[in-house]
């Protein structure tokens, strides 16, 4: 198969779904289709899509794993994945020169003391903060960069990553505020200029396991149209978020935009 240089936008239905009917076409025909809409199961759910094996077993008499098949498919067909990455950046221009780089403990380490022990907060010390940052060390966002393929559920659910900035430095925040004390997470609002990145993530970037949960997440929004043709895709909530372990290169970055509204989770 000739591969198209061509991104894949998950939230936009209609720009995808004749494809991937097409790359699973050697499993699921309309034989199966037809017979998934007579007797649909229980559950069409994405992360165990045995439920859509089966059907192609008992019509097209073969056993096949048609998650893993089209995660393996998507790969050939599309070059890169649309996604968007929130951030609150003093100089947005940076973002184009050094692209979005992968968290670094040692960097944020001195980010957090020079920002809480700045003088702006005498009741806090170097052992205050060294203690915080000790207790994040079991933080798993060390060496990754985080995007969401659901420009809303951005907007309206991870609005710290654009108010706040880096969910590390949050972290460090809110360990530093004891109860009935200040609130220090506060303190990191307004430091820089609420962004969104549009970005086009290459294929070869992403771990496989996101590519296969992706795969599922499309199998099940197809056959839920198949059922009910007014399905809405996203569905309320639905996000699809994940990280890459390098940095994201300056070329992939479609543009930004400073959004009107973003939700606060935090207060």
């Amino acid at each position: 198969m000739q591969k198209s240089a061509t991104t894949l936008v998950w939230t936009d239905y209609t720009s995808w779904n004749d494809i991937i009917l097409e790359l699973i076409s050697d499993y699921v025909n309309h034989e199966v289709i037809d017979s998934f809409r007579t007797d649909p199961p229980k559950y069409v759910v994405s992360d165990n899509t045995g439920w859509l094996d089966r059907i192609v077993h008992r019509v097209r008499g073969f056993e096949v794993d048609v998650k893993h098949e089209l995660a393996c498919l998507l790969t050939e067909r599309f070059d890169t994945f649309r996604t968007f990455h929130g951030c609150c950046p003093l100089d947005t221009n940076s973002y184009y020169k050094q692209g979005i780089r992968r968290l670094d403990l040692q960097e944020y380490e001195q980010i957090a003391k020079d920002h809480f022990l700045s003088g702006r907060f005498p009741e806090l010390s170097e052992s205050d903060v060294l203690a915080a940052v000790e207790d994040m060390e079991s933080d798993n966002r060390a060496g990754k960069v985080f995007f969401e393929a659901n420009e809303k559920m951005l907007l309206e659910c991870c609005g710290h990553y654009m108010l706040y900035g880096s969910e590390y430095l949050l972290g460090i925040a809110a360990t530093l505020s004891r109860r009935d004390g200040p609130d220090y997470r506060k303190s990191l609002k307004g430091i820089g200029v609420p962004t969104v990145f549009v970005c086009n993530v290459p294929f070869d970037s992403i771990a496989f396991d996101t590519i296969l949960e992706l795969s599922g997440s499309m199998i099940e929004v197809m056959f839920e149209k198949f059922l009910d043709s007014t399905y809405k895709h996203p569905q309320p909530g639905d996000c699809f978020g994940f990280p890459i372990r390098k940095n994201l290169p300056p070329e992939y970055i479609v543009g930004h935009y400073h959004p009107e509204y973003i939700r606060d989770p935090i207060c």
